[in-house]
């Protein structure tokens, strides 16, 4: 059984991942920006005792060293990390704004930095 960290668990491409992966018998820690909204994570966890959720905000240097160092402090290992969350601000070029684009910068290139650089320890266990 392995321990596999997914970002970006709450819908989509994660959520999907995050099912799988707990029927194929693993645990699984998913992170998502709010846990308390993600139903469909609640529902899995009812479903499968291996599920962890936690609270992770990808693009938050705080949040992310947070959340890391507390499973680091619990002596928590990370076998697998997708580094799964990200964003698309726009329907077309023309939508794009400094803003958005900035936005979008952040979390899936910045964000994904600071999951990968924060969970060095949890996954080196």
């Amino acid at each position: 059984m392995k321990t596999i960290f997914i970002t970006g668990a709450s819908r989509g491409i994660g959520l999907e991942l995050t099912r799988q992966l707990l029927a194929n018998g693993n645990r699984v820690i998913a992170s998502c920006r709010n846990p308390e909204k993600a139903d469909d994570l609640q529902a899995l966890q009812s479903e499968f005792k291996e599920l962890e959720i936690v609270e992770l905000v990808v693009d938050d240097e705080d949040s992310v060293r947070s959340c890391f160092t507390s499973l680091e402090q619990a002596g928590r290992n990370i076998d697998l990390l997708f580094n799964n969350a990200g964003i698309i601000d726009w329907d077309d070029m023309n939508a794009v704004t400094f803003d958005s684009l900035e936005k979008v910068y952040r979390t899936n290139l910045i964000g994904a930095l600071l999951v990968l650089r924060a969970s060095l320890p949890c996954l080196r266990k």
